[in-house]
């Protein structure tokens, strides 16, 4: 079976079924350590004319990992500043809900992910230990009924 193919690495997409069986194999070879499979996808990327091409993926796939790795690192710094932040919104006792739930709206607003999952799932967890559940304790239970 030859042909276009519509998933996988782009490598695969013009290689026989029999080739790209090899490929996954190598690749999904649970007792492989990383090198191993490294070695064994690199012969086999030169037994089937694509070494080239399998360079240029993994160049790029690991381009990719280093960006998302600096993306966390930088959210994960990020992270207790805003913490606070949001926190100082939520102690003030001068803003009405609406307007907390605005102002901390807009703090979620300019955040860029992962700092907004980071965020978001800290606050959740934090809201779901004391039992207020999403809405932070603004619900039918508040003073403001």
């Amino acid at each position: 079976f030859s042909g276009r193919r519509n998933y996988g690495p782009a490598f695969l997409q013009n290689l026989t079924g029999q080739a790209v069986g090899e490929y996954y194999r190598i690749q999904n070879d649970q007792s492989l350590t990383k090198a191993q499979r490294n070695s064994g996808i690199g012969n086999w990327s030169t037994t089937n004319n694509v070494a080239d091409q399998v360079t240029a993926f993994n160049t790029q796939q690991q381009q990719q990992l280093q960006q998302a790795r600096g993306n966390t690192t930088a959210a994960v710094q990020q992270l207790t500043p805003t913490l606070n932040q949001i926190y100082a919104i939520e102690d003030n006792e001068s803003l009405t809900p609406v307007q907390v739930r605005q102002q901390v709206g807009q703090v979620f607003a300019n955040m860029t992910y992962p700092l907004n999952s980071l965020v978001g799932s800290a606050l959740a967890s934090e809201k779901a230990r004391q039992g207020k559940g999403m809405r932070g304790g603004w619900g039918s239970d508040s003073e403001e009924e």
